[in-house]
């Protein structure tokens, strides 16, 4: 009897397809009478199966954020309510807000003209998940995590209104 190595076991699990169909036959005789190789066998199918749990629960939680519109909501004369007077200029600057679809995500840009920051706030269902959320901006090829209120900030001269974010909360 050949012995079976464990990079055959991995690629008769994976797609045995790739294996010659002696070597396949080869593993599914010695599976049916030698235990040993059933037990290594079996760690092997528990191993891709917890990996691909892992993997399913990471992309659950990865968000496609697309910009809202909010000119189409928005009167032009906007006036804050925490604004004591017409020449009180705030420190920041509303930008967009991205959304998701598939879940209650949000995020809001706002940028400081002043100190040449954007700020993004991450707001969602469970507000537990805003901290050290993961805001990427694949055009820059950006990724910043939010603080413990959902906040994260990055150092920027200019960053388009129109790009598109994801969240992994």
């Amino acid at each position: 009897m050949k012995e079976i190595n464990e990079i055959n076991l991995h690629i008769y699990l994976i797609n045995k397809a790739l294996l010659d169909a002696r070597i396949r036959e080869e593993i599914e005789k010695r599976l049916e009478c030698d235990l040993s190789l059933k037990n290594e066998f079996e760690e092997i199918k528990e191993f891709y199966n917890n990996l691909e749990k892992i993997e399913s629960e990471k992309t659950d939680k990865i968000y496609l954020l697309q910009p809202l519109d909010m000119k189409s909501y928005q009167s032009e004369n906007i006036i804050l309510a925490a604004q004591q007077s017409s020449t009180v200029q705030p420190k920041q600057k509303y930008v967009k807000t991205f959304i998701s679809a598939e879940k209650c995500v949000m995020v809001r840009m706002f940028h400081n003209p002043k100190d040449k920051e954007y700020e993004f706030y991450v707001v969602c269902e469970g507000n537990e998940n805003v901290m050290n959320a993961c805001i990427k901006i694949p055009a820059f090829d950006i990724e910043i995590f939010t603080d413990e209120n959902g906040c994260a900030k990055i150092s920027a001269e200019y960053i388009p209104d129109d790009i598109e974010l994801t969240v992994t909360l």
